[in-house]
C-alpha cells in the first residue's frame, strides 16, 4: 500500500541549500586541515558527547537542532545538508553506476516526488538523485511501476553524467570561493602557540593537543576527581568542548584515567614519573606566611609529590622540578583567592 504524501517542503529553501550544500562541505574539509570542529556534526560525536549529556539532564544542542531541522522541514534534513559525513557520501554517490530511474511508462503523475522524504526523486530528469536512501516508496506508489533499479549507462539523458560536467560557470566560482573562506576561516581558528589552559596529564603540546582531541567527553566523564571540564564558547571557537583541569574546583589524583579513555591519542599514556601538566606559582603577598607571618601550610600538606618546600624561616616555596602542576597547592589554599597558583608550561 503506498504511503501517503507528506506535507509539502519549503521548495525555495531547499532549492537555495542544495545549490551551496558542496560549497558548505569544501568549506568543512577546509576547515578540519586545522580544527576538529567539522567533527562535532557528524554521528560520532552525535553519539557520544550529545546522548551523555542527554543522560546527565543537560541541553544536547546539536542534537536538538538536527531533530529541529528534522520536524520544521523533512527527516533527514541534517544529513542532506548539514552532515559532513552524509554530504560526503552524497558526493560520492555520484558516480554511482546503478541508480531509481523512470522508464517510458511514466505518466507524469509526480506520485514519486510526493512520496519521497529527502526529494531525491527527479522527475524531470527521470532518475533518482545522490541522495536516494533506497527507501523503496518510490516504486511502491508508482501506480504504473516504471521506477526501476537500472545502471546508469542504460539511461538517456541531455546532460552528462559528470559531476563536473553538470556544473555551471556559477557554482564552480561558488565552490572557489568556499575554499577560499574555509582556509581564511581555519587561520581564524588557528590555534595561539600559547593557551593559559592546565590540560589532563599526558596531554600533547597545545597545538597538537588541539588538532587531536575530538572533544568526545570521556576523559571527563571517567575523571574520578571532577576536576576536568569542557571549555566553553566564550574561550574560543578552537577550545570549546576540550577538557581542561580547574584546580579551584577540584585537583587531579594523577589517577591517570583519562590517559586510559582517550581515543585519539590526545592524552598520551605516560608514566606518573613524566607528568609535567604545569608548575604551582606562589603569590608571596598574598600567602598567610610570606605577608603576615601566619602559621599556615595547607599547600605542603596537600601536595602530593611533596613539591612545596619551607625556608629557614618556615615559609613555602615551590620546588618546580618536583612539581607536576596537579593543582592540590591551589585546591587547598584557605584565602578566597587562592596565594598559590598552577601555570602551564610551553611544551
Amino acid at each position: 500500500m503506498a504511503r501517503l504524501p507528506l506535507r509539502e517542503h519549503p521548495i525555495k529553501v531547499n532549492y537555495l541549500l542544495r545549490k551551496i550544500r558542496y560549497n558548505w562541505l569544501v568549506f568543512l574539509l577546509i576547515l578540519l586541515l586545522v580544527s576538529n570542529l567539522p567533527l562535532l556534526l557528524t554521528p560520532f560525536h552525535l553519539l557520544t558527547e550529545e546522548m551523555t549529556r542527554l543522560w546527565q539532564g543537560k541541553m544536547p544542542w546539536i542534537l536538538s537542532g538536527m531533530l529541529l531541522t528534522g520536524i520544521l522541514y523533512f527527516p533527514r534534513f541534517w544529513c542532506i545538508y548539514i552532515c559532513p559525513t552524509g554530504l560526503l557520501l552524497a558526493a560520492m554517490a555520484r558516480w554511482r553506476y546503478f541508480r531509481l530511474t523512470i522508464g517510458e511508462n511514466c505518466v507524469d503523475c509526480s506520485t514519486c516526488e510526493k512520496v519521497c522524504q529527502i526529494q531525491a526523486m527527479k522527475l524531470a530528469e527521470r532518475r533518482a538523485s545522490e541522495d536516494c536512501m533506497l527507501c523503496g516508496r518510490c516504486w511502491q506508489a508508482c501506480p504504473t511501476k516504471t521506477a526501476k533499479w537500472r545502471d546508469t549507462h542504460s539511461i538517456t539523458q541531455q546532460r552528462s553524467d559528470t559531476p563536473l560536467a553538470a556544473l555551471s560557470r556559477r557554482q564552480l566560482f561558488a565552490i572557489g570561493a568556499a575554499v577560499v573562506v574555509g582556509g581564511f576561516g581555519g587561520q581564524l581558528l588557528k590555534p595561539a602557540t600559547t593557551v593559559a589552559t592546565i590540560r589532563p596529564p599526558g596531554a600533547l603540546a597545545e597545538n597538537n593537543f588541539l588538532q587531536q582531541c575530538s572533544r568526545c567527553g570521556r576523559c571527563v566523564k571517567v575523571c574520578p576527581a571532577e576536576c576536568l571540564f569542557p571549555m566553553s564558547l566564550d574561550t574560543g571557537l578552537h577550545t570549546f568542548l576540550t577538557p581542561r583541569v580547574v584546580p579551584r574546583k577540584a585537583r587531579c589524583e594523577l589517577c591517570l584515567s583519562c590517559q586510559e579513555v582517550c581515543p585519539t591519542g590526545a592524552i598520551a599514556r605516560i608514566p606518573l614519573e613524566r607528568v609535567k601538566m604545569g608548575i604551582g606559582e606562589l603569590i608571596r603577598a598574598k600567602c598567610l606566611v610570606w605577608s603576615e607571618q601566619k602559621l599556615c601550610l595547607l599547600c605542603r600538606e596537600q601536595c602530593p609529590v611533596h613539591a612545596i618546600e619551607v625556608d629557614e624561616q618556615n615559609r613555602p616555596y615551590v620546588n618546580e622540578t618536583a612539581c607536576v602542576g596537579c593543582g592540590a597547592c591551589e585546591n587547598g589554599c584557605p584565602l578566597p583567592e587562592a596565594a598559590i597558583i598552577v601555570r602551564p608550561i610551553s611544551k
